[in-house]
């Protein structure tokens, strides 16, 4: 009787672990369309199992990493999701670079000429603040990476881009990384280095 009410109760906890929500990690490497949608769906219908802060966090991310591939009306979307999960948990640096992110393709996707530049800028100065408190972060130095490259050139952000990549390749051995997100530091560096734009074109992480 008493292991049969031991595996009533371990049942419920295997399945949860067969079931486990996208790791920020693998969530912030994926840029496929179908499958980013799909999270979306799924955590918006019943918060895929994990705590709000998470869930904001999560889907701030997919639907930046839609509005990195252009997709239309994903920067608000991710502005908007990205907005709660930063005043819901202001001391989550990767959240606060990707909610910087998400303001500079705000700006991006912007008619209004007259606040296009300030809201870039406020987006510029999020991203800066996440590396300075938490320089070690791979995500942070990804999100800057990427998003320094996608900037336009008048904003000069190339040398942070460097910096950042620099940074990355000089620890590749030891990143927990996929082999793509592997091969894309090495190849950005390597433009970076010849003097060519990204392969990627204006979107970033």
């Amino acid at each position: 009787m008493k292991m049969f009410l031991f595996l009533l109760l371990l049942f419920p906890m295997i399945v949860m672990a067969g079931n486990d929500p996208l790791s920020i990690k693998t969530l912030a490497e994926t840029m496929d369309r179908s499958t980013l949608e799909a999270k979306i769906t799924r955590l918006e219908a019943s918060g895929d199992g994990i705590g709000e802060i998470g869930r904001l966090k999560r889907l701030g991310i997919a639907w930046h990493n839609l509005s990195a591939l252009e997709v239309g009306g994903a920067s608000g979307e991710a502005d908007k999701w990205l907005k709660k999960a930063f005043a819901a948990s202001p001391d989550d640096y990767e959240v606060m670079a990707y909610y910087g992110s998400a303001r500079t393709m705000v700006s991006r996707d912007s008619w209004n000429v007259l606040t296009k530049m300030d809201i870039a800028n406020e987006g510029i100065a999020l991203i800066d603040k996440a590396i300075r408190k938490a320089p070690n972060n791979i995500i942070v130095r990804m999100v800057r990476a990427n998003n320094s490259l996608a900037l336009p050139e008048f904003f000069e952000r190339r040398p942070k881009a460097r910096e950042d990549f620099s940074f990355l390749h000089e620890r590749l051995d030891r990143l927990d990384i996929s082999p793509e997100t592997r091969a894309e530091i090495c190849f950005e560096l390597g433009g970076i280095l010849a003097g060519r734009g990204s392969g990627k074109g204006p979107n970033p992480l």
